[in-house]
């Protein structure tokens, strides 16, 4: 074999090694682009499970007896509150919008999908129609970024004021369609 020959023997070699490593290198980053996809997946579920915890922290909080009773109040708008029924309301909305502006903020910045905020926006709308939860964002709105101001004014805007609708009625109401087999 000449010295030629084992050039051109080595460059095919050398030719077949570069190739083996790029299937390789190709094949790692197949693994790692997975592994990315994988990553993205636990942090939506770990902030989603947040989100579950906060929720189930405000309604568990808000079936106090003490605190229950303040926020029915607070939510049909009565005026004759007592300063400590006042405290009440007014902190356990701060809470609530603090809640609120914390899923907004992970939507801006692209941790949550269109359909979690399109889900939360619902959640919010049926509770924005009360003049109570309306009247405490007037109260605290000051303290809030702008871009979520602003944006839970344009709810505020789509959404009309609703009489208090009354927990007991709506409870038996709901008994008597599910006795009936009434569709949901």
């Amino acid at each position: 074999m000449s010295l030629s020959d084992l050039a051109s023997l080595g460059s095919f070699v050398s030719g077949v090694a570069v190739l083996a490593s790029l299937i390789f290198l190709y094949f790692q980053l197949r693994q790692l682009t997975q592994q990315v996809k994988q990553t993205e997946k636990n942090q939506q579920a770990t902030i989603m499970q947040g989100r579950a915890n906060q929720a189930v922290d405000a309604n568990l909080r808000g079936a106090d007896p003490s605190l229950s009773e303040a926020l029915s109040r607070g939510s049909r708008g009565q005026e004759n509150l007592s300063e400590t029924t006042l405290r009440q309301v007014h902190q356990y909305w701060r809470a609530t919008f603090f809640i609120w502006q914390d899923s907004f903020d992970q939507y801006a910045a692209g941790l949550s999908t269109e359909k979690t905020l399109e889900v939360h926006r619902s959640n919010l709308k049926s509770r924005l129609g009360d003049i109570g939860v309306r009247t405490q964002w007037r109260l605290q709105r000051k303290s809030f970024g702008r871009e979520f101001v602003a944006w839970i004014d344009n709810l505020l805007i789509e959404t009309p004021m609703e009489e208090f609708a009354d927990p007991v009625v709506m409870w038996r109401e709901a008994l008597t369609a599910e006795r009936s087999g009434a569709p949901y």
